[in-house]
């Protein structure tokens, strides 16, 4: 199977670091491809859309000029990224076959604190007003890496990418908006759903993984001591686990994900 990696909220691509390498490695996949949302990395200089159903829309087309007819594709998302990936899977239910959702949290689910936890609200606060891109990308380390808080390399490093491919503030913005307001389809049809959630998310609480994954029948698997950014923190877990659950669900088996009524 192929893999799709989706990011989270002002994240592009470099922010995986070596994480597609290890999925390509450890699932044994033919292509895994990271594509940036819009108004990230290389997407940067293009305006959001002010819902996840046009960022879906976005970036699809671009999955679909390298998607080739006949190839089986799961969809690897966090945060954010499993916003679009719970939306891309229901409107179009033969793109993918499986999808990871790391982290992820919705509207109507999952309560605002839920979502956000207020003291992490605060860190993001002051790193969006932050003038040092060195300064903020340590703030946002603290906020969602239990493992590397105080990684001054890798701070350094995501400041240059800040530097080079920055995330206009009016952007952002939009970003948040359009997480905020989405609600999470009522059905998922032809798609096996992970739910992986990180027992140490000080950014979304754990919580919003487990109530997804109970208002769509799914599997969810927990990591004891990882942060929101469980890529960057354990990245060969995840990976191993992806595969574990590939290993125990067939496909061949008819997917019923149907929700609770909303």
């Amino acid at each position: 199977m192929n893999w799709l990696l989706l990011r989270g909220l002002a994240r592009e691509t470099r922010h995986w670091g070596n994480f597609p390498n290890i999925i390509q490695k450890t699932l044994k996949s033919k292509k895994v491809i990271a594509l940036d949302l819009p108004g990230s990395g290389i997407e940067n200089q293009r305006e959001v859309p002010l819902s996840i159903a046009e960022m879906v829309q976005d970036v699809r087309t671009r999955f679909l000029a390298q998607a080739q007819p006949g190839e089986e594709w799961g969809v690897l998302s966090i945060s954010m990224g499993g916003m679009l990936a719970l939306q891309w899977c229901a409107e179009f239910p033969t793109d993918f076959t499986r999808a990871v959702l790391i982290n992820s949290s919705a509207k109507k689910i999952c309560s605002i604190f839920e979502r956000l936890n207020p003291a992490a609200f605060q860190t993001i606060t002051k790193a969006l007003f932050n003038k040092s891109a060195l300064k903020r990308e340590e703030l946002i380390l603290k906020a969602t890496s239990s493992f590397h808080q105080d990684n001054q390399t890798l701070a350094q490093e995501w400041s240059n990418y800040s530097e080079t491919h920055p995330v206009a503030p009016k952007n952002l913005m939009r970003q948040l908006w359009a997480a905020a307001q989405f609600t999470p389809p009522e059905k998922i049809e032809n798609t096996r759903l992970l739910f992986i959630n990180s027992a140490d998310d000080r950014f979304v609480s754990p919580i919003s993984s487990y109530k997804l994954s109970k208002f769509y029948h799914s599997t969810l698997k927990t990591h004891p001591t990882g942060g929101h950014d469980l890529a960057l923190d354990d990245p060969e877990w995840i990976a191993k686990t992806v595969l574990d659950w590939c290993s125990e669900t067939s496909l061949s088996e008819p997917v019923q994900q149907h929700s609770e009524m909303l």
